[in-house]
């Protein structure tokens, strides 16, 4: 009897145990399948990338100037009410958005665990881009497995660097000295040309809303600092889908949008100066990371790096890429430059490829980004040779100041 009933006992805890396999396998095959469905390979994640770098603007943020009669001023809570120049709810959704995309792009490319051997952030030290940057991340790197920390808040806190080689706040014209006189030089110059251009329309423009403004009359000292303001209030009430007053749309969207991008180019990629002292030490780094991974030198192996930054971070780089400033156009909150280094798997040659993602866009989707001289595929070596001008930098303190040395 008692042999019978050990024999039960046996025949029980093999069906048990068998029962319990069965279950374990087909959790983990319907979990493995989820995850699939839930995280394809991303399209542009091809068997040729080898890089990937990635930078974008901040997202929306509060006005930094407003005219008198604007119906939402800078100081205004209720518009803003995360404060001057800061960045808004819809900002902080956009960068999160835009990490997500990168994730669809990328996903198979990009481990989906964070690890620190594999990727790193910087941004410029401003509250904005710093915000940006952890809103990317956020959608970026959601955690997962062993990652989350708390399940009902699907968030990790991630390293963001300080990047000192993203030079935009040498954009503005110094009230006092300058940090770069060869730079302010440059863009005087340029300035002065773009007044001698688009001054009557400029005027044209200004004259026409003046009434409604409450800015003082326009001249042509005045003229580019109106232009800024009048840009900085509609837009940011464009972007943040607040009402408009009725007569602004004598001037924006156009002819109000293009007139700006061309004026932001001449503050920027005008003059070869500027550019190169503008993001040439940015482009630099970028460049010597790209050498690196094609080497094998680079340490840690990363796969990508982000750089959150500003609209003149994106149009500066883009000047370095052969951007004419004639074609420049207004870099929308939330938009993205991605930089590529692909290998031809027959030829063993590496190749650069820029996209460009327009941050109002419904999608998100990137669009080729031309580089001039150089066209798909770029051969990376003709890449160097054609930026090289921007980007040799040795002494940047000693550029920005005239050491009779001439830069081109």
């Amino acid at each position: 009897m008692v042999p019978v009933f050990r024999l039960f006992v046996l025949m029980v805890s093999l069906l048990v145990l068998v029962a319990v396999l069965v279950y374990v396998t087909t959790t983990a095959l319907v979990s493995a399948d989820r995850s699939s469905v839930s995280n394809p390979i991303g399209p542009r994640a091809t068997p040729t990338l080898q890089f990937l770098v990635v930078l974008s603007r901040h997202g929306n943020r509060g006005p930094l100037f407003t005219y008198p009669s604007c119906p939402y001023p800078s100081y205004d809570a209720n518009a803003w009410p995360y404060g001057y120049e800061q960045l808004t709810k819809k900002g902080r959704i956009q960068l999160y958005q835009l990490g997500a995309k990168i994730r669809s792009l990328y996903n198979g490319f990009l481990n989906e665990i964070y690890y620190q051997e594999d990727f790193r952030a910087s941004s410029t030290i401003k509250d904005r881009t710093l915000m940006s940057a952890a809103e990317f991340l956020a959608g970026l790197f959601p955690p997962k497995g062993f990652q989350v920390w708390d399940k009902d808040l699907l968030w990790q806190p991630l390293p963001i660097f300080p990047n000192y080689l993203d030079h935009t706040t040498v954009v503005p014209p110094p009230s006092s000295n300058s940090v770069c006189p060869r730079f302010h030089e440059a863009q005087n110059q340029s300035l002065e040309q773009f007044v001698k251009d688009y001054g009557f329309k400029m005027m044209d423009i200004l004259e026409g809303i003046q009434p409604y403004t409450g800015l003082g009359k326009v001249t042509t000292q005045s003229v580019l600092m109106q232009m800024i303001i009048v840009w900085e209030s509609l837009a940011s009430m464009d972007f943040e889908e607040l009402a408009m007053p009725t007569w602004s749309r004598q001037v924006y969207p156009e002819p109000l949008t293009t007139v700006m991008g061309q004026l932001y180019a001449a503050y920027t990629i005008d003059s070869p100066v500027t550019t190169r002292l503008l993001q040439g030490q940015l482009f630099q780094e970028v460049v010597s990371l790209m050498e690196a991974k094609i080497n094998g030198s680079l340490t840690p192996d990363r796969r990508m790096y982000y750089y959150s930054g500003h609209d003149y971070t994106l149009l500066g780089v883009q000047g370095i890429l052969g951007l004419n400033s004639s074609d420049a156009r207004v870099i929308k909150p939330g938009s993205a430059l991605v930089l590529e280094l692909h290998q031809n798997n027959q030829t063993g040659i590496f190749y650069f490829q820029a996209l460009y993602i327009d941050g109002g866009s419904e999608d998100l989707e990137p669009s080729y980004f031309n580089i001039t001289g150089c066209n798909f595929p770029c051969d990376f070596n003709l890449l160097k040779n054609i930026t090289e001008k921007y980007y040799n930098i040795t002494d940047y303190t000693a550029e920005c100041h005239y050491n009779n040395t001439s830069l081109f």
